[in-house]
């Protein structure tokens, strides 16, 4: 027998002591709560996927292990030749000379009241080649 205070508590007329009805229910498995089970979905889907499945994944690999290397390599422009200015050839310039410098390559001086900062310009736009030699 329920008491008033259980018919109260119970608004939509069920019967709620009943705990079975949980184990019944499917649940939800959270993946990233549970490492084990990420790791089993992952080995279901590789060993359902057929040769030609197999051999599409290869072939993206290998295409994207391709871009990675091609990112890495620095392509050098051969027209250049030894035309770079050496940083210490810079700052050995006349101030009409560094702004001829930058006025040829679209270089803002319009701020620049020292010799330092226009060589700091050149140095920086990365429109004047720098040499290392």
């Amino acid at each position: 027998m329920r008491s008033s205070q259980d018919e109260i508590l119970d608004i939509d007329g069920e019967n709620d002591d009943d705990d079975d009805d949980l184990d019944s229910k499917p649940r939800a498995v959270n993946l990233a709560a549970n490492p084990a089970a990420n790791t089993t979905a992952e080995a279901k889907t590789e060993s359902d996927c057929g040769p030609s499945e197999l051999k599409r994944q290869k072939t993206e690999e290998k295409n994207i292990e391709e871009l990675n290397s091609g990112l890495n390599q620095v392509e050098v422009d051969d027209n250049l030749g030894s035309s770079g200015m050496k940083i210490e050839d810079l700052r050995n310039m006349k101030i009409s000379k560094l702004k001829n410098i930058c006025k040829e390559n679209a270089i803002d001086v319009s701020d620049c009241v020292e010799k330092k900062e226009l060589v700091l310009r050149i140095v920086n736009s990365g429109t004047v080649l720098i040499a290392d030699f």
